[in-house]
């Protein structure tokens, strides 16, 4: 298991027994002892800026600062000012001396956030200062030395953009001496069981909740959903599903409608994508019955046998699925 805490905040870890959490740990442990730059890449929500924070903490500078700047967040008409700071009256609203954030993380680290987000033009002058180690503030007719490491991250194709002449490729390889890659969510389900649990103990501390457990049943709908926002999103989910949960261990009924609904697409997807068809044919009638079966037991399932709610979830009056219960043994819907 990995487990990296930042700042001492309860939240800020990375939690995981996949392998390939396990592979990244082993690669983060090396260049965090290293001065060379690295680039982490991946989805949105995967947590690349804990990543950067784990490096920092882990290296020879930890006791220095770690300023984190979000590049696709920079002022559009003065970028430069805020990275690499500016001299009293060098532009109309200058009216005081700025140190930009380079200077600030003097003795530390610098984590520029979506990287890929910067201007051609910036981007020319940031290369400068990571290759000569040296900032110019606007205004300034002086350089200063700076000790500063350069982590970046970015959930683009930074390859596609500098094939597209959108990112200087001299920019890319001087900070990408160090490539990191965070899975997203979907590809190391096996994760989702411990973030899970501890995304709700961390609920419990700052809700004043009580909750002890997840139930197996919605830890098996969870493990379905792909997560598109990765670990943000499973932790928003989590949080939600303690703050409402009426009971100590949250069950199905505790997972939001669409995280259920998409669960359930999924499922039935993978199973109609993986069924054949034998080469004496098959019947269609039989088989679209034997799944309106299964999408029935999955409703009732997901519903904690409320069959009020699994005609819900299955868009149809209450009535037509009672008809259809009747009709079914209950053997064929346990199939």
């Amino acid at each position: 298991m990995v487990k990296l805490k930042a700042e001492g905040n309860m939240d800020k870890e990375i939690l995981g027994t996949s392998p390939a959490i396990a592979a990244l740990d082993e690669k983060v442990d090396r260049a965090a002892k290293s001065q060379c730059t690295v680039l982490i890449t991946g989805e949105t929500g995967t947590g690349k800026e804990l990543l950067a924070r784990k490096i920092h903490l882990a290296s020879r500078r930890s006791e220095g600062p770690f300023i984190p700047i979000n590049c696709g967040a920079l002022t559009a008409s003065l970028p430069e000012s805020e990275l690499f700071g500016h001299e009293k009256g060098s532009f109309t609203s200058a009216i005081s001396k700025h140190r930009g954030v380079f200077e600030q993380a003097e003795g530390g680290t610098i984590f520029l956030d979506e990287i890929g987000e910067i201007s051609p033009a910036v981007q020319a002058k940031l290369l400068r200062v990571i290759e000569n180690k040296e900032v110019r503030r606007v205004g300034g007719n002086t350089s200063i030395k700076i000790d500063v490491r350069v982590l970046s991250a970015t959930n683009a194709d930074i390859k596609h953009l500098v094939a597209a002449k959108k990112f200087r490729q001299d920019l890319y390889y001087r900070i990408n001496t160090i490539e990191l890659n965070l899975p997203p969510l979907r590809e190391r389900v096996e994760d989702i069981s411990v973030l899970a649990d501890h995304f709700r103990q961390v609920a419990n501390a700052e809700n004043a909740c009580y909750t002890k457990s997840i139930s197996d049943d919605a830890l098996a709908i969870l493990k379905e959903y792909p997560w598109p926002g990765n670990i943000r999103e499973l932790r928003n989910t989590i949080e939600q599903m303690v703050v409402l949960s009426m009971s100590e261990e949250i069950g199905v009924m505790d997972i939001p409608s669409s995280i259920k609904e998409s669960s359930t697409k999924a499922k039935l997807t993978e199973k109609l994508t993986q069924m054949q068809i034998p080469e004496d044919g098959m019947s269609l009638k039989d088989a679209v019955a034997q799944y309106k079966r299964h999408l029935i037991a999955k409703a009732i399932k997901l519903t904690d046998g409320n069959k009020t709610h699994a005609a819900k979830l299955l868009k149809i009056d209450r009535r037509i699925l009672w008809r259809i219960l009747r009709k079914t043994n209950k053997a064929d819907l346990d199939n």
